[in-house]
């Protein structure tokens, strides 16, 4: 979906929350690195979110591994 929307993207700038699973982006020819980069492109800022507390923090240096929330925002929305 996100590969499609690179416009809507770019033009509207939408802040998304979504879950990355690693095992479902490789099912479908995906990586979280190349979503990472597709944001990136997009001008996405990305945070994660804290299980317990619900707030958000940077996002680490790699999505994946396992399941993971995550916040993106166009850089300095958030």
């Amino acid at each position: 979906i996100l590969a499609g929307a690179r416009e809507v993207l770019r033009t509207l700038q939408p802040r998304l929350l979504f879950e990355v699973n690693e095992g479902a982006l490789r099912r479908q020819g995906w990586s979280s690195e190349a979503l990472r980069q597709l944001l990136h492109d997009a001008h996405y800022a990305l945070w994660e979110m804290d299980d317990a507390s619900g707030s958000l923090r940077p996002l680490a240096a790699n999505l994946g591994g396992g399941s993971q929330d995550v916040v993106a925002a166009p850089m300095g929305a958030l």
